[in-house]
């Protein structure tokens, strides 16, 4: 049998729309709900007035918003600042809620590329391509040196991905050669076959193959 959840505050006339994913949100349980599925996405940006605003004037929880105000101010940490909305609200059991908050500590301590990739991971995942592709774009600008790590064999192969999933091939066998040269993955390497079958011609496809037997 299901758990139920009592609902606080109102349902939103003005839905919250995060920044990080341009979704709107319309009650608190709603924001508990996308904390609890894109807790590798919260950055220090979730902490701001706008949103403390938002719960009081369009949620009526103005007690919430009063608690907030002042860890606004103050700059406080994404985990005290979600702690605090998780807990007043009191939608996740106890265990639910500590899971969480950890997964948000946890993310906290991704560097700010790490953080980033993530974000354009997440953007690929949910069919959002032409996003992803800028944010891989950006990652890889702000790379200054061209050291061929995993890291950036991640990138290209989501790069390889999102240019796929938009058909347009050559450019994503491209990304996935690049990712392929540093990762040396086989999943990476059908993928890139598979984009080089569907825009070379048979015969180009045939000799590529021919010249490199270990695929």
């Amino acid at each position: 049998m299901s758990r139920v959840v009592l609902c606080i505050g109102k349902r939103a006339e003005i839905p919250y729309c995060v920044p990080v994913t341009g979704m709107n949100i319309y009650s608190v349980e709603e924001l508990c709900y996308f904390f609890a599925e894109n807790a590798f996405l919260l950055d220090s940006g979730i902490v701001n007035k706008q949103l403390v605003d938002w719960l009081d004037e369009q949620c009526s929880l103005t007690e919430l918003a009063e608690i907030l105000y002042p860890l606004c101010k103050s700059k406080e940490s994404v985990e005290n600042f979600v702690r605090t909305i998780v807990e007043y609200t009191g939608y996740f059991v106890a265990a639910e809620g500590e899971m969480v908050i950890n997964a948000v500590r946890d993310c906290s301590g991704q560097s700010v590329g790490e953080r980033k990739k993530t974000r354009a991971d997440y953007y690929l995942e949910n069919g959002k391509y032409e996003l992803a592709i800028k944010e891989y774009e950006l990652l890889l600008k702000e790379r200054e040196e061209c050291i061929e790590t995993a890291f950036e064999g991640g990138i290209y192969h989501g790069m390889g991905v999102a240019f796929a999933k938009m058909f347009l091939f050559k450019q994503a066998d491209f990304y996935l050669e690049k990712a392929y040269a540093i990762l040396a993955d086989e999943k990476v390497a059908f993928r890139m076959l598979a984009a080089k079958r569907l825009y070379k011609s048979e015969q180009e496809y045939i000799c590529f193959v021919a010249e490199h037997p270990e695929l």
